[in-house]
């Protein structure tokens, strides 16, 4: 299902996402409030969707008006990890190319 997602929000913006390593998965240490100050002070982002997955987690899209977007999981019980991003750095980069 987050393969599907990541490759909707991928085609539908044009540009390839930053996809997260799996190993960091297991150290999703963050609350849902610190990840959400962090990408509100770096990015200007702020949550415009939610889904529940599969697995009882809760999917948020983050987004700015400059384009960025984080997709956040936050696991059954309280830990938050930053699955994908696009930053206006990665597109910097494709237009450079």
């Amino acid at each position: 299902m987050l393969t599907e997602l990541v490759l909707s929000i991928g085609l539908s913006t044009g540009h390839p996402a930053m996809p997260i390593p799996v190993q960091q998965f297991s150290q999703c240490t963050r609350t849902l409030a610190e990840i959400s100050q962090l990408l509100f002070r770096q990015h200007q982002e702020q949550r415009t969707a939610l889904g529940i997955t599969n697995g009882s987690a809760v999917m948020q899209l983050f987004t700015s008006s400059k384009g960025t977007w984080t997709l956040v999981l936050t696991l059954p019980g309280g830990p938050s990890c930053i699955c994908l991003l696009y930053t206006s750095d990665a597109a910097d980069e494709e237009d450079s190319v």
